[in-house]
């Protein structure tokens, strides 16, 4: 009686089974004891961290034990997957900063792969959205804009996300990403050159540069907008 089929290839599952690995199980699975094989229990909520034990060779996990009918089990596997809390990205940002000021010592790359179990460009990427104005941290968290588009946005420096904030919700995340790109190169430019105050004060005129042959050679082949 399993809701949801475990999917090993799934970076959740593999995060999950390396934490395990590492930690052993955190909460304990539920289970009741088997009709159909004497001796043994059905898995009523867990599949995942029973997978991932049974993966890298845990002996054993802690369980709690309920008498539960057919009904009670697909309800609670119901209400388990319904109701479980989501992580807000922004949360996840203020752990993972509390995590990172409690070791000093240890590198982004130690912090991601040995105690968060995640790769170094997710957690660089969800630290960066604290870089965020607070309105638009709230706008995270509500889904008001994709995910993709509030990594870009908190590229932009701070004064600036104004101008970019609707963009980020209309926009798609591939044209809004460009359009991020290209301010940024003007700014780089604005700094390189010393022109930093009227960057801030002053309508920025884009200017137009060279591009190279490889780049618009091909663009007759493939036209777009």
């Amino acid at each position: 009686m399993v809701l949801r089929l475990v999917n090993r290839g799934s970076l959740a599952y593999v995060e999950l089974r390396d934490s395990i690995a590492d930690r052993g199980i955190l909460n304990p699975i539920l289970v009741r004891p088997s009709a159909r094989f004497p001796g043994k229990y059905d898995v009523a909520d867990g599949l995942y961290r029973v997978t991932g034990s049974r993966e890298v060779g845990l002996p054993t996990m802690p369980c709690l034990v309920k008498d539960l009918t057919d009904d009670d089990l697909l309800a609670i596997q119901i209400q388990a997957n319904a109701l479980r809390p989501e992580t807000t990205p922004i949360e996840y940002a203020r752990q993972i900063k509390r995590i990172m000021e409690a070791r000093p010592e240890a590198t982004l790359a130690e912090i991601s792969t040995r105690i968060l179990h995640k790769s170094p460009g997710w957690v660089s990427e969800t630290l960066g959205l604290l870089a965020l104005r607070k309105e638009y941290q709230t706008a995270v968290d509500r889904g008001e804009m994709p995910l993709g588009s509030a990594y870009e946005l908190a590229r932009v420096p701070y004064k600036h996300q104004a101008q970019f904030f609707d963009l980020a919700r209309t926009m798609p995340v591939g044209e809004f990403r460009a359009a991020v790109q290209a301010f940024l190169k003007q700014f780089q430019e604005a700094v390189r050159q010393g022109k930093l105050d009227a960057f801030f004060t002053e309508y920025f005129t884009p200017q137009p540069y060279m591009r190279p042959p490889e780049e618009i050679q091909p663009e007759p082949e493939r036209p777009t907008v």
